[in-house]
């Protein structure tokens, strides 16, 4: 297998954010990959992909109008990465 770099995911712009925020991952090569929402007691909250990315940056938006203001964490898992990044919703 050959190394290559690894997707980061982008910080989440707005981000506090009051209804809804967005943000990119790049992506190196085509492949599985799964970007879902959890809340501070790791329960799943939203899922925004699950199943075949192409290469490319992939751009998201985590809509959360139904859910109460707090700190949340956007999980991006895939074939050789994972990131995660904390956005605080605000109201």
């Amino acid at each position: 297998a050959t190394a290559s770099a690894s997707p980061v995911l982008e910080a989440a712009y707005p981000n506090p954010f009051a209804t809804s925020t967005s943000f990119a991952l790049p992506v190196s090569s085509d492949g599985r990959a799964t970007v879902a929402v959890f809340d501070l007691l790791g329960r799943e909250v939203a899922t925004l992909h699950d199943g075949p990315l192409a290469a490319a940056e992939q751009h998201f938006t985590f809509h959360a109008s139904a859910l109460p203001a707090g700190v949340y964490v956007v999980r991006a898992t895939g074939e050789g990465f994972a990131e995660t990044r904390r956005v605080t919703l605000a109201r």
